[in-house]
C-alpha cells in the first residue's frame, strides 16, 4: 500500500503522537490505524493558519489547524520535524481540540 510505505517513511522511528482524542499513540500503532482504513483518496480535513518555524538548520515546528469535513470539529496541530539523514521526519505530534 502506497500511503503505508510514505508514512513508514515520514515518521521517525521514535514518532509519539498525543491525539486530539487524549490517547497516545506510536509509529506502530499509526501504521495499524492507516492499514484499518480505507484508501485516502481525499483528505478529510480543510487545513487552515499553517506555519512554519526553524528552530535550527534539522529541525522545525509546524503548526495549523483543521477542521473535520464530516462533523465540523476543528483542532489546533501542533508537530515536529527533523532532517534525519537526509530525510524530514515526524517525531513529534499534538492535537488540542478547539471549541
Amino acid at each position: 500500500m502506497l500511503e503505508e510505505r510514505i508514512l513508514k517513511k515520514l515518521l521517525a522511528y521514535d514518532y509519539i503522537e498525543y491525539g486530539s482524542s487524549g490517547r497516545k499513540y506510536d509509529k506502530s500503532m499509526q501504521l495499524t490505524f492507516l492499514k484499518s482504513r480505507s484508501p485516502l483518496n481525499n483528505i478529510p480535513f480543510i487545513l487552515t493558519d499553517f506555519n512554519i518555524r526553524l528552530l535550527s538548520s534539522e529541525i522545525v515546528h509546524a503548526t495549523y489547524c483543521t477542521e473535520s469535513n464530516d462533523t465540523g470539529i476543528k483542532s489546533l496541530r501542533s508537530s515536529i520535524w527533523k532532517l534525519n539523514e537526509g530525510q524530514w521526519q515526524m517525531f513529534f505530534h499534538q492535537g488540542t481540540p478547539t471549541k
